[in-house]
């Protein structure tokens, strides 16, 4: 059960308990004490059942520690203990105690498997080959193979896979230098920022869900994403999919701008304002990421003065229409960003909030005004809270105005 251990590695975390990964000469069917810290259940490894590790845990009692893998498959029940369980507990890090990298453990498991298969079968038969008595298969694995290594990266991504965790390391380890010349700040400090608060971090992908919206059926995701013990939820709208969505998989590292959503007395949340591939930061890459920054604090800053406009009494509907009548709504574009999805939009979003105020367009760029457009007056609409959060939500917009006549 991935939550029950998920909660047992939270709870040693925040005691600075660590957790060390199974090891086939101390785990047992559940998590154990060591003097080193709390070692993994085996069969928390995925494809790894509890008759596998009875088998291995009774051979273990019965006759010592294993002292190689070598040795572990000649004793081991291959009936009960197949190659490629023998392969996830390798990956997982079961035989970490070993002099052999986990690569060169991998390469010899079939030809291993295969003698011992091999001699297992004619024990039960009564069986005595000649040339077994001649030839010295120990010595055959007395030394590793000459293998390609793994990098760290494909350990990880296999520890998630087999664990649910990264175990031995983490994915930004390595990336460290580089988070902070780029100014990120880590998930831990995004928990304690005010709302509205706009950053740059880096994490890593743990798990992506793709979902279409029912009113547009544009795609979306929703992402956990994690830097190592903190973990939030990250939605990525459609907007950001559409040009992103190709980096949007398990274990990718992302570099993002991120702003603070939590309303009051909510859980906080997070909202992606651009995000990139971390592992391909450059110039360039840093340059957008900075224009992205000040762009989203600008409509951070333009939205809370927005909220912070008193507001005015209600007053009978007759004469609310009548005062709307007289009124346009102005809206001010990103004249460098705005595309025509952007547009459609707010065609729709026109149509839904249909009524008698005027609506003007004007695009902007670099504090400039470089055009304008009137709409047409069958898309006129009523000035309401409800258009005011269509609009604020809105991501070409940069500023929302109203004037009389």
């Amino acid at each position: 059960d991935l939550s029950k251990v998920t909660k047992i590695i939270r709870e040693c975390q925040a005691m600075h308990i660590a957790i060390l990964p199974p090891d086939v000469n101390e785990s047992t069917t559940v998590f154990v004490a060591t003097s080193k810290g709390i070692r993994f259940a085996m069969t928390a490894v995925k494809g790894v059942g509890e008759g596998v590790v009875e088998a291995i845990v009774i051979e273990r009692k019965a006759n010592g520690p294993f002292v190689s893998l070598y040795e572990f498959i000649k004793r081991i029940d291959t009936h009960k203990v197949g190659k490629k369980v023998i392969e996830c507990l390798i990956e997982a890090g079961a035989f970490d105690f070993s002099d052999w990298s986990r690569a060169e453990l991998i390469a010899c498991v079939e030809p291993m498997y295969q003698v011992a298969q091999k001699e297992q079968k004619e024990s039960e038969r009564g069986e005595l080959n000649f040339f077994s008595l001649i030839e010295d298969e120990d010595a055959r694995f007395a030394h590793p193979p000459q293998v390609k290594p793994l990098t760290k990266m494909q350990i990880l991504r296999r520890e998630k896979e087999l664990l649910g965790f990264y175990l031995t390391g983490h994915p930004l380890d390595d990336v460290k230098d580089l988070l902070q010349k780029l100014s990120c700040v880590t998930l831990e400090q995004i928990d304690n920022l005010d709302n509205g608060t706009i950053c740059r971090a880096g994490f890593v992908i743990e798990s992506v869900s793709i979902r279409l919206a029912n009113r547009t059926g544009r795609k979306f995701a929703i992402l956990t994403i994690g830097d190592s013990d903190i973990r939030f939820e990250l939605p990525i709208w459609s907007d950001i999919f559409d040009e992103k969505g190709h980096l949007l998989v398990e274990n990718q590292l992302i570099y993002a701008v991120l702003q603070v959503d939590k309303e009051e007395g909510s859980q906080k949340r997070l909202q992606c304002r651009w995000l990139d591939d971390l592992t391909k930061a450059d110039e360039t890459m840093i340059q957008e990421c900075d224009l992205a920054y000040d762009k989203a604090r600008m409509q951070a800053k333009m939205s809370s003065l927005r909220k912070s406009r008193p507001k005015q009494g209600k007053e009978p509907k007759k004469e609310k229409k009548k005062e709307e009548a007289m009124h346009t709504l102005i809206l001010k574009l990103n004249a460098k960003e705005v595309r025509l999805s952007h547009i459609l939009e707010l065609r729709k979003i026109f149509r839904e909030q249909s009524g008698p105020s005027a609506v003007e367009l004007e695009f902007w760029s670099e504090e400039r005004q470089v055009g304008k457009v009137s709409i047409e007056s069958t898309y006129g609409v009523e000035l309401t809270a409800k258009l005011k959060n269509l609009l604020e939500e809105h991501p070409a917009i940069i500023d929302i105005l109203t004037k009389s006549g």
